[in-house]
């Protein structure tokens, strides 16, 4: 519904947005979104929550809105204690909403998750680890 809503042209969200954020980014970086992630498909969830706040902001955010999801996205992304599904959710907004100078402050960090993830879907830790390592080292490549 979200969706539809953002899409909507003739809908104003200026009074509201602050409603759909909080939402859309626990969609998009919640650590747990499912109860069987091994046969739910939560990346598409993340997928979609992602591509959804995009275009919200986009179409209806300001310069201040698009700063602040950025820095709550780069927040997780930068955190250690982040599972490896959380930073793939936050790699799609990331990438939309940095700047060059952001991108190139962003690259070590891809640099070290890329070795990380790849190691870890080679011969980490349990399966459900080694599945999630190999998803966000292919959305990082």
């Amino acid at each position: 519904m979200m969706r539809a809503v953002a899409v909507n042209k003739a809908v104003k969200l200026d009074g509201v947005l602050h409603e759909f954020l909080p939402s859309l980014m626990s969609c998009m970086l919640g650590r747990v979104l499912c109860t069987r992630p091994e046969s739910d498909n939560h990346w598409a969830l993340r997928d979609f929550a992602g591509k959804t706040l995009i275009t919200i902001i986009k179409d209806h955010g300001t310069k201040d809105t698009r700063r602040r999801a950025f820095r709550a996205v780069k927040r997780i992304f930068d955190d250690p204690s982040s599972s490896y599904s959380m930073i793939y959710g936050t790699i799609t907004t990331l990438l939309e909403f940095a700047t060059p100078v952001e991108r190139i402050r962003l690259h070590p960090r891809f640099m070290i998750l890329l070795e990380k993830t790849r190691t870890t879907a080679a011969s980490g830790g349990d399966q459900q680890e080694r599945i999630e390592a190999h998803k966000l080292h292919a959305s990082l490549t």
